[in-house]
């Protein structure tokens, strides 16, 4: 869909959905066509059942290794390609006695995994806290409102009809029908602001 926008010289500043796009390659593919990515980030790395996340190691770049709380550095294993992840681990010597393993792992060597796409899943991060971003969130909101009335209240969960123009037509007549639902709503509220004043 971007890429038709794109196509017919279109140019969107940003984009807001919901957290189910928030993958880092879809995130780079998006910020590398200067596209600002209002979107929820898929994270995990703080899903370790209470044992330390990638937070309390510290990262040695010019030495590509990771160092663990009591100082043991756990060393550039490869890439995980299935998760799209760069793999550090320490060895079994390291963590045998370490006073900080039940706190660390339940495994005989600690991972700590970094996703290909940190660099640019950091910037979406950072975007999250600026107003830019609450405002497409609420945009957001209120047409995903708009679908799920069609959907839950409207019963509009498949179309009836085939062919592009007929679905068309019957989304067109569902777009109405709601247009009509708050036409009412906001006629019925303007009588109520209005009648006090009348009296």
């Amino acid at each position: 869909m971007i890429d038709r926008v794109l196509h017919r010289g279109l140019r969107p500043d940003s984009l807001g959905v919901d957290k189910a796009y928030g993958s880092g390659e879809f995130l780079a593919w998006l910020l590398a066509r200067d596209i600002h990515p209002h979107i929820p980030v898929i994270d995990r790395h703080r899903q370790t059942g209470g044992h330390f996340t990638r937070d309390d190691f510290h990262f040695l770049p010019a030495e590509n290794v990771f160092v663990c709380p009591t100082g043991q550095r756990l060393r550039y294993r490869g890439l995980s390609r299935p998760t799209q992840m760069y793999v550090y681990c320490s060895t079994p010597t390291q963590c045998r006695g370490c006073p900080q393993k039940p706190r660390c792992t339940p495994s005989t060597t600690r991972r700590v995994t970094v996703h290909w796409h940190e660099p640019a899943r950091q910037i979406v991060r950072t975007l999250a806290g600026t107003p830019a971003y609450a405002r497409s969130q609420r945009a957001r909101q209120l047409m995903e409102g708009l679908f799920s009335e069609l959907k839950q209240q409207m019963r509009l969960r498949k179309v009836r009809l085939r062919r592009r123009w007929n679905v068309a037509e019957q989304f067109h007549l569902a777009a109405t029908a709601q247009n009509l639902k708050r036409l009412v709503g906001f006629l019925a509220h303007g009588q109520s602001t209005a009648a006090p004043s009348s009296a």
